[in-house]
């Protein structure tokens, strides 16, 4: 695909998820439930769904709509390899899905739904690194409001709340999930952003400087094994 085409796509997508839409969803989606009428679905669905449905029989396919979007406008999906590792680092974190039952999925240390993101790395990038092409995308998939992250009559412990509050929705989750991603992957290899991702731009130097190959770290050891069930 030639760069005029990609950037001629993410502008039709931009146009097409912002605005209200009367384009039926095609009959080979008749099996697809919980998307609204008249969504349209992103080149990768197909896969992606199929993907997440082999780990979570009850996926949400709203939830594949957004995270399909979110990966085209930062350009996750512009290289197979790419999209492929993001898909499998997703599979680990939270076998793509944003709830257990009527439970937010978070971890022992705090990390929230889809993503798995840390309250406190929510406040940070929220606070500190939104730009307004982020912006831009975070409107266009439905992120609600995070003017919280400025309110500093808050203590600590109420953002920390708060933030928790902000990434049990979905659309949210998966977007900073994308910024987050975009940030790691500006100068970093595939292994290293998702290592960073992981435990932080300093737990990955400490990994590195202790002499910790790459390809042995046990995110990447995850990540390779789920991406076995990439369909």
């Amino acid at each position: 695909m030639s760069m005029l085409e990609k950037l001629t796509s993410k502008i039709v997508l931009i146009i097409l998820i912002t605005l209200p839409l009367q384009i039926a969803i095609p009959k080979i989606f008749n099996r697809v439930t919980s998307l609204k009428e008249g969504v349209v679905l992103p080149g990768n669905f197909n896969k992606v769904y199929s993907t997440f449905n082999s780990f979570n029989k009850s996926t949400d396919t709203s939830l594949v709509v957004t995270f399909c979007n979110v990966s085209n406008l930062y350009g996750f999906d512009e290289d197979d390899y790419q999209f492929d590792w993001l898909i499998g680092q997703i599979l680990l974190e939270s076998g793509a899905r944003q709830y257990v039952g009527d439970s937010i999925i978070t971890s022992c240390t705090g990390a929230v739904g889809f993503a798995q993101i840390l309250r406190s790395t929510s406040l940070l990038y929220l606070k500190k690194t939104i730009t307004k092409k982020d912006s831009i995308i975070f409107n266009s998939v439905g992120v609600t409001d995070y003017s919280f992250v400025c309110n500093n009559k808050l203590n600590r412990r109420e953002s920390l709340a708060m933030a928790k509050s902000w990434l049990s929705n979905v659309n949210n989750n998966i977007a900073l999930w994308g910024k987050i991603m975009s940030v790691e992957l500006k100068n970093k290899t595939m292994t290293k952003a998702l290592i960073s991702y992981n435990v932080g731009p300093r737990g990955l130097r400490r990994y590195i400087n202790a002499g910790g190959v790459l390809a042995s770290h046990h995110y990447i050891v995850g990540i390779v094994d789920r991406m076995k069930h990439i369909k």
